[in-house]
């Protein structure tokens, strides 16, 4: 099992410039510490209050996020 990082999970959200890189490690398995959740929603509050994304956008994202942690269908 390979252990990803907030910064990563966030990377990939965001769809940064790595992101297609660390979906293939999403899609094979990852592990995290239970903060990651707390820290990838901070940068996601993060970039929607500098303007680099929208409201519409942290709302998918944050949402894309609770699919990956498996509270959402």
């Amino acid at each position: 099992m390979i252990v990803i990082d907030a910064s990563a999970l966030v990377a990939y959200l965001l769809r940064e410039e790595e992101f297609e890189e660390i979906r293939k490690y999403l899609r094979r398995g990852v592990i995290s510490v239970s903060l990651a959740p707390k820290e990838v929603s901070n940068a996601i509050l993060t970039a929607w209050r500098r303007g680099r994304i929208s409201t519409e956008q942290a709302e998918a994202v944050l949402k894309a996020l609770l699919i990956l942690l498996g509270a959402v269908t």
